[in-house]
Parts: structure tokens; sequence; C-alpha cells
């Protein structure tokens, strides 16, 4: 993995749009577990250099089968860790000990003891992750500095591009309004301000998404990100030339030529960065 961007797809139009970009230059492939699973075959044509599955944000004992079978394709090179449960199935199957381990940004190493539990709860095999985006700006920095005094050569990547969730809920909206139709996709939900909130249902774990209005957009702070590890680009809802605009956006950025191009979009946030939680 190198100091560079890397991609998160939730959809296959997502995918064959930035297919050549993925191997011109040569970008790391996160694809979400349901539309893995139920595109297997499709996924299985599309050759990906480093292709890494997400985990399931929930993972119940009843939908273990459906993990196994994606990573018993032998498909995948690694794992974005997103829940405890993922963490633990993966750690107690002796068969998955060559995956690369990556924590998400949701499992929380918000200090450097919270990585190094981590770190040895995979007993060694854990060196990436990706930075909490609670952290104000100062506090990343003393983050990376307190972890590389305990593990020299973590790699700290970060999430700069992407809808980041608001809640992730067991119970599905479509089944509590008696009209589950078992099919994963998106809906919206609308707040007392008319606000839309994009809804991903993932019908093969069972559970909903549910993210902020605008995606966060950390494009004014790649040039110091990008010295720690991998910067990542989530694409939820985006169509396949949004998709595009928005890669070549932050490429173009990551090469100092933001003064060239236009925002791929109206409204973002920065998140935390400025002013944290705390």
């Amino acid at each position: 993995m190198n100091n560079g961007i890397c991609i998160l797809v939730n959809s296959f139009d997502q995918l064959e749009a930035l297919y050549d970009a993925v191997i011109k230059d040569k970008l790391r492939v996160f694809v979400s577990p349901d539309m893995a699973l139920y595109g297997m075959d499709r996924l299985k044509d599309i050759r990906i250099p480093e292709l890494f599955l997400s985990s399931p944000y929930i993972l119940r004992r009843d939908k273990t089968e459906a993990l196994k079978r994606l990573l018993d394709t032998g498909l995948f090179c690694g794992v974005l860790l997103r829940s405890f449960e993922a963490f633990s199935y993966i750690l107690e199957n002796e068969s998955y000990r060559e995956l690369s381990l990556v924590t998400d940004s949701n499992l929380y190493s918000f200090n450097s003891e919270a990585f190094m539990l981590y770190h040895e709860m995979s007993g060694g095999r854990l060196g990436e992750y990706f930075i909490p985006c609670e952290l104000k700006e100062k506090e990343i920095y003393e983050l990376i500095r307190g972890i590389e005094k305990e593990l020299e050569g973590t790699v700290h990547s970060s999430l700069v591009y992407g809808r980041l969730p608001v809640m992730i809920s067991a119970g599905c909206i479509k089944k509590s309004a008696g009209s589950c139709d078992k099919k994963s996709g998106f809906t919206a939900i609308e707040d007392r301000l008319n606000k839309a909130f994009p809804v991903y249902k993932d019908c093969a774990f069972c559970y909903n998404v549910i993210y902020n209005t605008v995606p966060l957009s950390l494009h004014g702070f790649l040039s110091k990100l990008k010295k720690y590890g991998s910067l990542r680009l989530d694409f939820t809802d985006e169509d396949a030339e949004t998709s595009v605009r928005i890669y070549d956006f932050f490429k173009t950025v990551l090469k100092g030529g933001e003064d060239n191009i236009l925002l791929p979009y109206k409204e973002y946030t920065t998140g935390h960065i400025k002013r944290g939680v705390l």
C-alpha cells in the first residue's frame, strides 16, 4: 500500500466507472459486504489487484455463514473491520490467518492505548487503522506520535471523503413501516427541517445505515494527512459520473492543483477536524 488514494464502493456502477483509475493508479478497493455477497459472480470477473472486504457494521450469529462464504472465496487480501464481532470472528478462524486487517474509523483508536489494545488482540497482525473522524487536527498528530512511540511503522490512514453514518440501526425502517422487500438499496428519511438523510438497507446482514445529509470532505488537509497513510474516498449513493468527478478532484488536489478545479459537490462538512468533540 502506497500513501495515496484508496476507494470504498457500494455499487458495481461505481466500481466499473472507476476501474480504469483502479488499474492505472493501483488503487486499493474496499467493497461493501452485501455488494460482494449479491454480486459475487460479477466481482470474480473484475480483476482488482488489491481487493478488501468491508465487514458488516452488525454481525449477528445467524449471519456469520454469509461472512464465511465471502471470506472463503479467496478473492480478498484483507478485511476492513467495522465491528468487534467481525474482528473476533476472523481472529478465531485460523483459515483467515493470512488476511490483512485494518480497523475502520468507527472502531475507535481515540488514543494510542486503544490502538495498542487492538494490536495486542490481533496477535500483532494489525498494523494499519483509519483515524477516528471525531479527532481534531492536533489530536490526530498526538495520536500518531503516541502510537509511533510504541509501534514504529504503523500506517495511519484517513477517511477524507464520504457521507458519515449518523446512526447504524439493527431495526429496518422498511420493516417497521410494514413494507420489507428484502432488497438492499437506498431510501431516505426527512427531519423536521425537510433535510433528507440517505438510508442504506443492508439486507444481506439485516441492518440500516443512516447517513449525514452532506459528505465529509477534507480536501484542504490532504497535504498533511498523506504523510501518514492512505486517503480513503467512500462512495455511497453517488452515480458513476459523480464518482469519477470526485475521484479526479481529489487526485488533482493531491497533486497540488486545487486552484484549477471546482468542487464536485455544493455542500460538505469538514467534520470535527477543526472543532473536535471534547
